[in-house]
C-alpha cells in the first residue's frame, strides 16, 4: 500500500491521533475514578454512622455506669479488700489470702496461669514451669507453709524436664 499523503499532512494526523489517544484515556481515566468514588461513597456513610452509634452506646453505658473508661487497679483491689472484710471474719483466712500467699511464694522460672477453688479448703494451682527443678523447688516452698497441711503434686506435672504445665492441688489447714 502506498501513502500518498504529505510529510507534514502525516504528522499532522499522528499529532491529532494522538490527542484523541490522549483524551480518550484522560476521559475513561476520570470516569473510573468518578465510579470508584460513587461506589464507595455508600461504604464510607455506612462506616460514619455505625462509628456515631458505636460512640452513643459505649457513653451511655459509661453514664450507667456498667463500664469505667478507665480502670484503675489499685481502687479495684482496695473494693475487693473491703468485700473481702465483709465476707469473711477477722479470725479466719479468706482463699484470697492463700492466693496471695502462693504468688508471693512463686521461684523464678515457674509462672501461675490460673487458680480454682471449689471447696474453701482446697485451692488447685495450675501453670507453667521452664525446669523441672524449678517446680520441685516451688512444691517444696509451699511444703514448708504452715498454713498448708498437704500439698498434692501428681506425677504428670514432671513427665516433661522443660517447658512443662503443672496442677497442684493445696489443702488448706
Amino acid at each position: 500500500m502506498i501513502n500518498l499523503l504529505p510529510y507534514k499532512e502525516k504528522k499532522s494526523i499522528e499529532k491529532i491521533r494522538f490527542l484523541r489517544m490522549l483524551n480518550s484515556s484522560i476521559g475513561g481515566l476520570f470516569f473510573l475514578l468518578a465510579s470508584l468514588f460513587l461506589l464507595i461513597l455508600p461504604t464510607i456513610f455506612t462506616v460514619d454512622s455505625r462509628f456515631k452509634i458505636y460512640s452513643q452506646e459505649i457513653a451511655s453505658l459509661e453514664k450507667s455506669g456498667m463500664i469505667s473508661s478507665e480502670i484503675n487497679l489499685a481502687s479495684l483491689s482496695e473494693e475487693a479488700q473491703k468485700l473481702k472484710s465483709l465476707l469473711v471474719s477477722q479470725n479466719e483466712l479468706s482463699i484470697i489470702d492463700f492466693i496471695s500467699l502462693v504468688q508471693n511464694q512463686v521461684p523464678g522460672g515457674v509462672k501461675i496461669e490460673r487458680f480454682s477453688s471449689e471447696d474453701p479448703k482446697v485451692l488447685e494451682v495450675y501453670g507453667s514451669f521452664d525446669k523441672r527443678e524449678s517446680l520441685k523447688s516451688f512444691i517444696a516452698i509451699l511444703d514448708n507453709q504452715p498454713e498448708f497441711s498437704k500439698v498434692d503434686s501428681p506425677v504428670s506435672n514432671f513427665i516433661k524436664s522443660k517447658n512443662g504445665s503443672f496442677k497442684l492441688v493445696l489443702s488448706i489447714k
